[in-house]
C-alpha cells in the first residue's frame, strides 16, 4: 500500500533536489528522507533519483511520478 507520507517526502525532494533541504522543510532528519525515498524505490522497483556525487537529478521515472504525486498531495 502506498504511504502518502513517503510520497510527500518524494515530492519535496523532487522540488528541491536536495535531501538535506527537504529534511529541514519537513522537520525530519536527512537519513529519514533517504530512507523514505529508498523504500519507495524498492516498493515500485524503480530508481527515482540519479545520485551524482552530492547532486540529485530526477530520473525519467521520477519525472513521470512527479505530476501524479502532486495530484495526491
Amino acid at each position: 500500500m502506498l504511504d502518502l507520507n513517503k510520497l510527500n517526502v518524494f515530492l519535496h525532494a523532487a522540488q528541491t533536489l536536495n535531501f538535506s533541504q527537504t529534511a529541514q522543510m519537513l522537520h525530519i532528519s536527512q537519513p529519514t528522507v533517504s530512507k523514505y525515498v529508498g523504500e519507495l524505490e524498492r516498493e515500485f522497483d524503480v530508481i527515482l533519483f540519479d545520485r551524482d556525487g552530492g547532486h540529485l537529478h530526477l530520473t525519467n521515472t521520477g519525472k513521470t511520478l512527479l505530476p501524479w504525486a502532486r495530484q495526491l498531495a
